[in-house]
């Protein structure tokens, strides 16, 4: 029922308020923005916004029949005035992926205009981490990390490690 309200809600700002960008005679049947009847209230939701898309022809949502018809009407309403229409697209068409990317992790700290100062790469100093936690282990004040032979495990050792304080070197 709240999505009901909400789209219809919806629905009514669109045909009421719009967009100056629209108020060019558009091409699907609709009139533009400058056209429409100005109203102070919410459109009636049970009432077509043209009568011509009721199935019964009398303009008024009255069985669930309508109320599909009317649902794709405002369906309608809310592409035309507020969202713009989809192009169709094969599905064929449509690809897509993740192009890798190296992202340098590096913190500077201190300095003057380039003059002194440190810098860290957290990805290199969390290697080291994964490494160190694999062979002796690490301790952060009073807990141990390690050692874990085990990559995967090191891995998650060392991301608990991290966040419990651990201290680059």
């Amino acid at each position: 029922m709240k999505k009901l309200v909400a789209l219809l809600i919806t629905a009514a700002m669109i045909v009421t308020l719009g967009a100056p960008a629209f108020a060019a005679a558009p091409l699907d049947g609709y009139p533009g923005i400058d056209e429409l009847e100005a109203i102070d209230t919410i459109p009636n939701p049970f009432k077509f916004f043209d009568a011509s898309n009721d199935p019964t022809g009398d303009g008024y949502v009255s069985t669930p029949e309508e109320w599909e018809a009317r649902r794709e009407e405002i369906k309608d309403l809310v592409q035309h005035y507020w969202l713009g229409y989809q192009w169709e697209t094969d599905p064929a068409d449509v690809s897509g992926g993740s192009v890798p990317e190296e992202i340098a992790n590096t913190v500077s700290f201190g300095g003057f205009w380039g003059m002194g100062g440190a810098t860290i790469n957290i990805g290199e100093e969390f290697t080291k981490l994964v490494a160190a936690i694999q062979t002796e282990g690490v301790t952060v004040g009073e807990d141990t990390y390690g050692p874990e032979a085990d990559e995967e495990a090191a891995t998650a050792l060392a991301i608990e490690a991290w966040n419990a304080g651990y201290s680059v070197h």
